[in-house]
């Protein structure tokens, strides 16, 4: 179970955070966040990077450089 807060159903970013996580879900590598821009570009949404970098973070998806790292054993 999850509790959602309610200001959550008011949030005009969860649009692009929703987009912006089923395309990090879908990368066969990982996308920098310009190039997330510009796919985000492709479903219509306008947003700068320094926006996807922080919608990427309040998602707790880490960077691209960082989801590249092989898990350890």
């Amino acid at each position: 179970r999850r509790i959602i807060p309610l200001a959550m159903f008011f949030d005009s970013s969860l649009p692009v955070r929703t987009a912006l996580r089923e395309i990090i879900e879908a990368e066969t590598r990982p996308l920098t966040d310009t190039q997330l821009v510009r796919h985000l570009q492709t479903r219509g949404y306008c947003v700068a990077r320094r926006t996807v970098a922080k919608y990427r973070m309040m998602e707790g998806i880490l960077p691209s450089h960082l989801r590249n790292m092989p898990e350890f054993s």
